[in-house]
């Protein structure tokens, strides 16, 4: 049975206290605003995806009410997002009090048929009081 397809956005949790993932923390991607248009789009209102980080501390999928990643990002030239980490319960279920309960980055994705910009990953390597990320591939 072939792996099943991963999403165009993509992201992992790597606790740098420990130098292993974090399981079991919510992630949240907005859809902040279309940068420009080539064709209507949903509003960005309430464009949201949810998931949680697996044992290996990755969104495999995101669950929505809305146009799917793919849609959205072969609609679009530019969409800035918003991608947001709860890492307080993270910690405090390692009896941790965390400085930064919550890690938010926004990003901007280019349209799917870009040479190489058809996947986006958002890798956030945190601690308790710090935190640090990049584009991943």
């Amino acid at each position: 049975m072939a792996a099943p397809k991963r999403p165009p956005i993509t992201c992992h949790i790597l606790d740098t206290t420990t130098g292993t993932p974090a399981p079991n923390v919510s992630v949240t991607l907005t859809l902040i605003e279309p940068l420009k248009s080539t064709s209507s789009l949903i509003s960005a209102e309430n464009t949201l995806f949810i998931s949680q980080t697996n044992s290996d501390g990755r969104v495999e999928s995101w669950t929505t009410t809305t146009a799917s990643l793919e849609e959205l990002l072969s609609k679009q030239d530019e969409l800035l997002w918003n991608i947001t980490f709860e890492i307080g319960e993270y910690y405090r279920q390692k009896e941790i009090r965390p400085f930064f309960p919550k890690v938010e980055i926004q990003f901007i994705t280019g349209g799917e048929g870009q040479e190489g910009r058809s996947h986006y990953h958002i890798p956030l390597l945190v601690g308790p009081y710090s935190y640090t990320t990049y584009r991943g591939s």
